[in-house]
């Protein structure tokens, strides 16, 4: 991690600070039902005040996004394929590529600049990735998209594993969680947890749609609730997340571990929307089908 990177991390932070005002957690819905038809027969309001997200990448370029790309091919805006509208994103990752001021492997995006989840807020998330069908098979998996924590730096913790995340080596998807109650963290040494492991093979070639619903609470009041192309997923209860001051960002496009791959790797998102209420992050029907 870059000191370039942590001082630009300390000025959004403070500016999120400024406009969300104390920090401290708001209060949590009361109903944690699930449901496993989307927005139906549960509690889908939630408490974070997030102003709304929608709209994936129909500006055309990525206003609004922190950017954490290696180089022109690293991210792109592109008007195919696209699960809706006239643009998507489109993230490249070739050997070597380091992602920007934050260092590391990686071609991402992240929603920092907008809004960072409190402890203790819910929150809805949703968006559409589309694997090639030319991904090779890999023998570790690669993070195609994560909520990230936001270390305490100022008291020496470190960055470690992101609390949410979305695996995929070509054949197999998964989905891992991580938490802590540790208020400073000196290791990344949370607990970790496999919150949903997708039987056979992912289709690739085709859109698939996700929605999330995150309670981020490191005790027992955590929740997390996923629907993968309208089917349930994931019905989680308990920590998720960590002990610090300040919350979870969310971020998407490719991010491996280890850079002696020589594979090129291609990944397709769009769709992205983020709300404290499912009705509106919940994925259209596009016109087209």
């Amino acid at each position: 991690m870059t000191a370039g990177f942590q001082r630009t991390l300390v000025l959004v932070l403070t500016c999120v600070a400024a406009a969300c005002g104390d920090g401290s957690s708001p209060g949590t819905s009361t109903d944690d039902a699930a449901a496993d038809t989307v927005c139906d027969g549960g509690e889908s309001r939630g408490s974070s005040g997030s102003p709304a997200a929608t709209g994936g990448f129909e500006a055309g370029r990525f206003d609004g996004w922190m950017e954490e790309l290696a180089g022109p091919h690293s991210g792109q805006v592109v008007t195919s394929p696209v699960r809706c509208g006239g643009y998507a994103a489109r993230f490249e990752w070739r050997a070597g590529d380091v992602g920007g001021p934050v260092g590391g492997y990686r071609a991402e995006v992240h929603d920092i600049l907008n809004y960072i989840a409190p402890a203790g807020s819910e929150n809805w998330y949703s968006f559409s990735t589309m694997i090639p069908e030319d991904w090779p098979d890999l023998d570790a998996g690669v993070v195609i998209t994560q909520w990230h924590a936001t270390p305490d730096l100022a008291d020496g913790e470190v960055w470690r594993s992101p609390p949410l995340a979305i695996r995929y080596s070509g054949t197999r998807l998964w989905v891992t969680g991580r938490h802590s109650a540790e208020k400073i963290q000196t290791a990344n040494d949370g607990t970790s947890i496999e919150l949903y492991d997708h039987p056979g093979e992912l289709t690739k070639g085709v859109w698939h749609d996700w929605v999330f619903r995150v309670r981020w609470d490191h005790g027992d009041g955590g929740i997390v609730e996923a629907w993968l192309d309208g089917e349930r997923a994931i019905s989680y209860r308990g920590p998720i997340g960590y002990n610090d001051d300040f919350g979870v960002w969310f971020k998407i496009g490719l991010y491996r571990g280890r850079e002696e791959h020589p594979e090129t790797l291609v990944i397709h998102h769009d769709e992205y929307r983020r709300s404290d209420t499912c009705e509106e992050i919940a994925p259209e029907v596009c016109a087209s089908e």
